[in-house]
């Protein structure tokens, strides 16, 4: 999945010693050379795209097996009747004698085709969210007067695999 650099972003934000932030090597190495976009791979379930198009189709599909099952009982039902049996029906209980199918299938129920899901976290994700949601803004009312917002500029993971998080104070 190709999204934006966060050391690209860092790169070009930030004005001053841009050796503070991580954005220029210790030789001296232009920020030019940063590649804007950089290529990651995710679990399908952590990108929301994925998440809606799985969900859509497991939908699709639950709406072609309600009427598919309706289809068999029309067919069923007109053989039945040539021999005066009882017509089937959708199920009205577990122990209903002359169901046959759903007429619709309940949210969440789990299918063989699956059942719809939730976006999740990567772990990288989780972490910030710990790190600035839990840990800092609950330390921040400490250190700030209480009403104080912030934002996130940036947040990435430097070559060295230590998280840079850079926060602004913005009026509330």
């Amino acid at each position: 999945m190709r999204e934006l650099n966060p050391v690209w972003v860092s790169a070009t934000q930030y004005s001053g010693s841009w050796n503070a932030y991580g954005a220029v090597s210790s030789t001296g190495t232009p920020t030019s050379g940063i590649p804007q976009y950089r290529y990651v791979t995710k679990e399908w379930h952590e990108d929301q795209g994925a998440v809606d198009r799985n969900n859509e189709l497991i939908a699709a599909v639950g709406a072609q097996q309600v009427l598919l099952w309706e289809a068999a009982r029309a067919c069923a039902n007109k053989i039945r009747a040539l021999y005066g049996a009882a017509a089937l029906r959708s199920y009205q209980s577990e122990n209903d004698p002359n169901g046959y199918g759903l007429d619709e299938i309940p949210e969440g129920t789990e299918m063989p085709w699956g059942a719809p899901v939730e976006r999740t976290e990567g772990c990288g994700e989780a972490t910030f969210n710990f790190v600035v949601k839990d840990f800092l803004w609950g330390e921040a009312e400490f250190l700030f007067q209480r009403g104080t917002s912030f934002e996130v500029v940036s947040k990435f993971q430097d070559s060295a695999g230590v998280w840079r998080i850079h926060l602004r104070e913005v009026d509330g």
